[in-house]
């Protein structure tokens, strides 16, 4: 009788798994459906900030699939002047949708785990920008927090089983991310596995093996999460009804960048936008002179994480296109970061993109040109306008 009851509660517990897994399953397949099939609203790509966007995987396959063109970048992506690469694509010359994807602090290494996430096949003629800032090489390591705040570990994960990176590459990453994430209680799962999975003892290796059906079920639920929340942002989107791409007159439009920003720079001799200059430079203009004589750009730990970035593209037939946004020279030469210094940094980065045969945009020669940044750092009217003109020739038609 106690035999009969026990494989009864065996065989009902049986069924209910079965019935769960086939659920979630089933949903699975009906998100994948819908996030493919659903109406594509640019509402969904231009936004700055959306975290369930841009720490998940399920927009980014959509978006290329799409054919978009991924503009990855950090705190410049916020300034939204009217030349802001969003209102400009697609255009008549190169008629793709741009999807800026980047917030303060994220740079090469934060880039690095995003793009190796998605496996060779999705990023095999993906078009990628990358738009690298000077202040990415500023100080001699990057910063934890900002780390920390813009780790995905649905991309993470993806990232070290992709059969397409070497073991170089995911060593490098691992070890990077195990001193940013460490201390911080949320990422525990994360630690845990980049500790066994770096471990050459063999107890380690052991646990890891153990714990390998506990990390599978976790990637499945961080990807099914991912999928529930692509689909809710783009189906709660308003109807959309796409105009033709139009044709750019870039002269008008420079003349129309230089106007606006003449408008905005009245109360400085930096060329930087009035309610900037009167929030963040005003009080503390004296404090900043001469501030930034001593500041090293070519030994920080910024140069081996783009080292990683560079290569991981090579491995995961990444084409990237590197913006090197240069920085707004009045400003830098009253810091006393010297032209010089500035020049040494740009030949450095040239000659490294160079070595790993990547095509760049090189905007130092834009330093003193009035109008070009927004602030001190940010590219604004005539700087997003160039941008928007460059990858127009890079991508446009012919290309």
């Amino acid at each position: 009788m106690l035999r009969k009851s026990l494989r009864e509660v065996l065989l009902v517990l049986g069924c209910s798994l079965l019935l769960t897994l086939a659920a979630v399953c089933g949903l699975d397949r009906f998100l994948e459906y819908q996030i493919n099939h659903l109406p594509y609203n640019p509402a969904v790509v231009h936004p700055y900030i959306n975290n369930d966007r841009d720490k998940g995987l399920a927009f980014y396959r959509r978006s290329a699939a799409h054919g978009d063109i991924f503009l990855l970048g950090s705190s410049e992506l916020e300034i939204h002047v009217p030349q802001h690469p969003k209102y400009f694509f697609p255009n008549a010359q190169a008629p793709w949708q741009v999807f800026p994807s980047g917030r303060a602090y994220a740079q090469s290494l934060q880039e690095a785990i995003r793009l190796g996430a998605l496996p060779a096949e999705t990023m095999r003629g993906q078009k990628v920008v990358l738009i690298t800032s000077l202040q990415w090489f500023s100080s001699p390591e990057i910063i934890k927090a900002g780390q920390q705040a813009r780790f995905s570990e649905l991309q993470y994960y993806h990232t070290l089983d992709n059969p397409a990176l070497s073991k170089e590459t995911k060593t490098y990453l691992e070890k990077r991310l195990q001193g940013f994430l460490a201390d911080n209680s949320l990422f525990k799962q994360a630690v845990l596995y980049t500790k066994l999975s770096l471990s050459d003892q063999p107890l380690d290796q052991v646990v890891l093996t153990l714990m390998t059906p506990y990390y599978t079920g976790l990637k499945f639920y961080l990807g099914l999460r991912d999928k529930w929340n692509t689909y809710k942002l783009i189906k709660n989107q308003p109807p959309y009804t796409p105009a033709p791409p139009r044709q750019v007159n870039w002269p008008q439009e420079y003349a129309r960048a230089a106007e606006e920003g003449k408008l905005s720079c009245t109360n400085n001799k930096f060329y930087v936008e009035n309610a900037y200059y009167d929030r963040w430079l005003k009080k503390n203009i004296d404090y900043v002179k001469g501030k930034s004589d001593k500041v090293d750009l070519l030994h920080g730990k910024e140069w081996d994480d783009l080292d990683c970035l560079l290569r991981l593209c090579k491995e995961n037939q990444v084409s990237l296109y590197v913006v090197i946004m240069s920085t707004n020279g009045y400003y830098y030469d009253y810091t006393g970061m010297s032209k010089a210094t500035r020049a040494a940094f740009y030949d450095k980065l040239t000659g490294v993109l160079r070595q790993h045969d990547v095509p760049y945009l090189n905007l130092q020669d834009k330093e003193y040109e009035p109008y070009f940044y927004y602030d001190v750092m940010h590219l604004g009217w005539k700087g997003w306008l160039y941008v928007d003109e460059q990858l127009t020739r890079h991508y446009g038609q012919g290309h």
